[in-house]
């Protein structure tokens, strides 16, 4: 079905050769005021994740767009986040552990350019050893970001619904890791992650599977409240451990108006919804203003063999 959008595409790229892959800058700037406009009434920033956008202008247009509101960057490998401070990022995380010492020695050698610019996500001992390792050898701090895992584990953690980011499960071995992380002369503790997933990234409102539509509405909403009470547990114990008034970091594009108003949070993360990535066609809350697909390709029909079916080269 044809649409004013996809004439609107088509058009623009009726003489370009293909294979050719695209970004519509109007449709990207569209979404960066949606995704933006919560995190600012919050009074809160939005972090952009460069594992789904790989493109440093795409990247620069988003803060330039956001303004204030957007700060920093999510990024996905020690590597890049050198590459990336190399070239004059001054605020990075990357949003993985890392277990290899080349991958520690690129975050020390980043933090010893600009002091205290390139953070990394732990959740182990092992995470802060190699770190210490790293940062001794170079003569620079790592700053660590500890995350705790949000997934929902009913029935005595027999069952698992969402992604498997951490064993650290509770706010005392959130405290418990951040403390240690104290205790390296060449690492500090800069904050806490939290990642919703089975809330930000669940599809709700699927034609194509209408009957777990309702339970996964049941589950997004019924959960919402306990994910709340852990981020909030942790920060309170983060408090009354001397460790708090860090950086508090959570949701992403199918959670950023709701995680934007915990009190605790400092800042949000959107990525793939920049560009509106076929995950979020269908959330439930996004119908009435939904984000518009700019990122796509066109290939070439050189063949129709039959009614309903074309050969795409």
């Amino acid at each position: 079905m044809s649409t004013p959008h996809y004439e609107r595409l088509r058009t623009a790229l009726k003489d370009e050769p293909r294979p050719v892959a695209f970004v519509d800058l109007d449709a990207l700037e569209s979404n960066i005021d949606k995704l933006v406009a919560p995190v600012r009434r919050a009074g809160k920033t939005l972090r952009p994740a460069t594992k789904s956008l790989r493109c440093r202008d795409l990247l620069r247009r988003i803060a330039e767009r956001g303004g204030e509101a957007v700060q920093g960057l999510m990024v996905f490998s020690a590597v890049e986040a050198e590459w990336l401070v190399a070239r004059g990022a001054t605020d990075v995380f990357v949003a993985y552990p890392t277990g290899q010492l080349s991958d520690a020695l690129a975050l020390a050698r980043a933090n010893e350019a600009t002091s205290l610019s390139a953070a990394v996500v732990v959740d182990d001992v092992a995470h802060l050893e190699l770190l210490q390792r790293a940062g001794g050898s170079v003569g620079s701090t790592i700053p660590v970001v500890v995350e705790v895992d949000l997934a929902y584990r009913p029935l005595g953690g027999a069952a698992h619904l969402g992604a498997r980011r951490s064993p650290l499960r509770t706010a005392r071995a959130v405290v418990d890791l951040a403390r240690r992380a104290e205790d390296f002369a060449n690492v500090c503790f800069a904050g806490v992650m939290g990642y919703e997933s089975h809330i930000a990234g669940l599809q709700d409102d699927n034609p194509f599977s209408p009957l777990m539509n309702r339970p996964k509405q049941w589950l997004k909403r019924f959960d919402k409240s306990r994910v709340a009470g852990l981020r909030a547990e942790v920060a309170a114990r983060l408090d009354d451990a001397g460790l708090g008034g860090r950086l508090f970091n959570g949701g992403g594009t199918g959670s950023v108006a709701w995680t934007s108003e915990e009190p605790h949070i400092t800042e949000v993360t959107a990525g793939s919804g920049f560009v509106d990535s076929a995950l979020f066609d269908y959330f439930k809350h996004m119908r009435a203003d939904p984000l518009t697909p700019a990122l796509g390709f066109s290939l070439q029909v050189v063949r129709v063999p039959g009614p309903g079916w074309v050969t795409a080269h």
